[in-house]
């Protein structure tokens, strides 16, 4: 917000305005964390919106349409709450609000010991089916990641080009059958993880001319446990 619309009280139009998100979320009969649910976000996501600390939103289009009003109401551009549609048209359609956008990995995030920085780059959205995705993870949209394997490291659990789904939500390894994304000494890759008597963690390849390697201390960040494989048939 510039001089000019702090001086006069002159608030951007795409900012959400957080009493019509209150008002929106009374007359549909949400609370905080259904409506959260509804739109892939977490419940302190809404909470900050409704007091006004975050203006906006990428699930703006879908809140306003698990909501049954308009993005225009939320955002104080119109008074009535109710989607009408223009003269001569018809209203506009509603988004498919089980639909939910994630974030797509860099192909670099591969299989084997591939180079990425230790906060892998994210590319581009990917838009899932939300009830397709809670039957592997129950955790935000915001948590959860999609990558493209590359290498053979993983076979045959894990071939190349698969598409995996990972659960940032998700970083303490607990059993030796689940297979994690993670960042070895500023190497990317996805393994199976196993802690260590001595206090490291085994690193293990399914492929099995590939030699385990063991991480101390900071060499190793876990991003998140891939949750699903999804295979081109």
């Amino acid at each position: 917000m510039n001089a000019y619309t702090r001086r006069y009280n002159v608030r951007p139009m795409w900012e959400i305005v957080p009493a019509r998100l209150q008002a929106a979320m009374r007359r549909a009969g949400v609370n905080q964390s259904q409506l959260a649910g509804k739109i892939g976000v977490t419940q302190p996501s809404i909470a900050r919106l409704l007091r006004g600390e975050t203006k906006t939103t990428r699930a703006m289009d879908v809140m306003a349409a698990a909501l049954d009003t308009t993005a225009e109401y939320l955002k104080g551009e119109v008074e009535s709450p109710e989607r009408q549609a223009s003269e001569g048209e018809d209203a506009r359609p509603l988004p498919n609000i089980d639909d939910v956008e994630i974030d797509e990995i860099d192909l670099a995030f591969g299989l084997g010991f591939t180079f990425i920085e230790d906060v892998p780059v994210k590319t581009v959205r990917r838009k899932f089916s939300r009830s397709w995705l809670r039957m592997f993870t129950d955790s935000p949209a915001s948590q959860i990641y999609c990558a493209r394997g590359l290498g053979d490291s993983m076979t045959p659990t894990i071939l190349d080009s698969d598409i995996l789904i990972i659960d940032a939500a998700q970083r303490t390894p607990r059993m030796a059958e689940q297979i994690w994304a993670v960042s070895y000494c500023g190497m990317g890759s996805v393994k199976r993880l196993r802690p260590t008597k001595d206090g490291g963690i085994k690193i293990m390849s399914d492929k099995v001319e590939v030699s385990d390697e063991v991480a101390y201390d900071d060499e190793l960040h876990i991003l998140g446990r891939v949750v699903a494989v999804v295979r081109k048939m």
